[in-house]
């Protein structure tokens, strides 16, 4: 939970730098945020997923499931909040028009707001000290974060879940997936830009990578972005997939491929070494009846992580070799 409250503290760290010419945030009744005039399509899948939270969050409260209430504003605020609205936010307030980042602001702070309101009662000290840095801005009459109310409980309004949103969000959330684990099997520095060629698909793809072209420029430092025609054959590329949609890039100018090939060799020899140590351990009878259960147990986990990797890096190996 250390981890976690770092991760709160971030984020709110980051909404603070970026807040520059933001005023008090609008409010609805009992402090709903009042709806920006055109939202963005992550700012409507994260108010979707915050009222399902806070939904979900009472009734386990009135089920007494505290534990599953936190381990809902958990999953939310790490998961959805942090690792993703957080950098989704970072194209519209980089290069966004003044009111899209007006209204990329309004949403950070509703929902840091909210956030705050609903794991108060779980981590009552840093929740209670971030709200206060930012009480100006949120435009609420409570002195104390305490004397707020939990968030869109179920007599209190609420927007409609957006499933249009949660759908093009998760496109966007596999596709980026698919293009960082590509960087980090070609060892690509963070900061080296990319081109990235789209083949196949439908429509719905081809509208979808035009909306997100921003995100995919800034979340994965694509340079350029084009589709290849129908029955256009693709260069040498490392290949991503989402649904019938296939995300490439090149590889032509960025890795030397033959000396990649050989570190991958002599890194998967090396793991076939650890590997059949371990199994020579567990193939031992003195060993097995001999030592500790939890030491056998921990030996039979190595087998099995040293026996992944090395598959993993197999099958790198081999989408490398083919081009």
């Amino acid at each position: 939970y250390k981890n976690f409250c770092n991760k709160l503290w971030n984020a709110a760290r980051f909404i603070g730098m970026n807040l520059e010419g933001a005023g008090p945030r609008a409010q609805g009744p009992a402090g709903i945020r009042a709806p920006a005039a055109d939202p963005s399509v992550a700012e409507r899948w994260i108010v979707g997923r915050l009222v399902e939270t806070c939904r979900a969050f009472h009734q386990q409260i009135d089920e007494y499931r505290f534990d599953l209430a936190a381990q809902a504003a958990y999953s939310f605020v790490w998961d959805e909040f942090c690792d993703w609205f957080v950098e989704l936010a970072k194209p519209a307030l980089q290069g966004g028009s003044e009111a899209e980042q007006a209204s990329m602001r309004h949403t950070l702070l509703h929902v840091l707001e909210a956030v705050l309101r609903l794991l108060h009662p779980i981590i009552p000290f840093i929740t209670e000290e971030i709200w206060q840095s930012f009480r100006p801005h949120f435009g609420v009459s409570e002195a104390y974060l305490g004397q707020a109310p939990l968030p869109y409980r179920a007599t209190d309004p609420a927007p409609a879940a957006d499933a249009a949103a949660a759908s093009d969000i998760a496109w966007l959330q596999q596709a980026l997936i698919g293009l960082r684990r590509i960087r980090g099997e070609m060892n690509l520095a963070p900061s080296r830009e990319v081109p990235l060629l789209l083949q196949g698909g439908d429509d719905s793809d081809r509208a979808r990578s035009q909306r997100f072209a921003d995100a995919f420029r800034v979340l994965a430092k694509v340079a350029e972005l084009n589709w290849l025609a129908a029955g256009e054959e693709a260069p040498p590329a490392a290949v991503a997939l989402v649904g019938e949609l296939k995300l490439l890039i090149p590889l032509a100018g960025l890795i030397d491929v033959e000396a990649e090939l050989k570190r991958l060799d002599k890194e998967i020899g090396k793991v076939e070494q650890d590997l059949a140590r371990a199994q020579g351990k567990l193939s031992n009878p003195k060993f097995v009846d001999g030592a500790p259960a939890a030491v056998v147990a921990q030996e039979q986990q190595r087998v099995a992580e040293f026996g992944a990797k090395a598959a993993e890096l197999r099958a790198q190996r081999d989408r490398l070799a083919q081009g």
